[in-house]
């Protein structure tokens, strides 16, 4: 019997040694296209301030004079935009019956054909002292004009945070 096993076993060696293993797994060649690198998207000017035309939270993506005129902003109006080349975006806040909010655009950048918009909005803290007054809080910012064909919003809620750059 134990002259038997190298006779059973030097064949099934010299098969798997022969022909390999086979794997039903994808190979890497089949694994699929490189996942893309985000792009930044150069921000031209950015502008917050309060805006009572923008009453609702929404990240917004204005690609056309039309488009901000409906808006009925005045701060937007007043940006110098050349839509054949720049894009706007507005992180807007909503209503809000405090001050101590606000919203920043961190940046933008582009991965395939989405536009990714990277920022924050504050709510203060709630031991912090605040006006007691409706706002409006919103960032803006002209962009370069991409290929991108759908947003993405990258924003989140922060609490009782300094306005970046109030620190330095």
């Amino acid at each position: 019997m134990r002259n038997c096993v190298p006779h059973v076993l030097m064949p099934l060696l010299a098969i798997t040694l022969l022909f390999g293993c086979e794997s039903d797994g994808p190979s890497p060649q089949a694994a699929g296209p490189a996942p893309q690198r985000a792009q930044p998207v150069r921000i031209v000017e950015q502008i917050h301030g309060d805006d009572p035309a923008l009453q609702r939270t929404a990240v917004l993506w204005i690609r056309a004079e039309d488009e901000q005129d409906v808006l009925g902003s005045d701060a937007l109006a007043d940006l110098d935009v050349d839509f054949e080349t720049q894009d706007v975006i507005v992180v807007a806040v909503g209503e809000v019956p405090t001050g101590g909010h606000w919203a920043y655009i961190d940046s933008v950048d582009r991965v395939g054909d989405v536009l990714n918009v990277n920022g924050r909005v504050n709510r203060p803290a709630a031991d912090e002292a605040v006006t007691q007054a409706m706002a409006h809080p919103f960032a803006a910012a002209v962009i370069e004009k991409t290929r991108a064909a759908t947003l993405h919003s990258g924003v989140y809620s922060v609490e009782g945070e300094s306005f970046p750059g109030d620190d330095e």
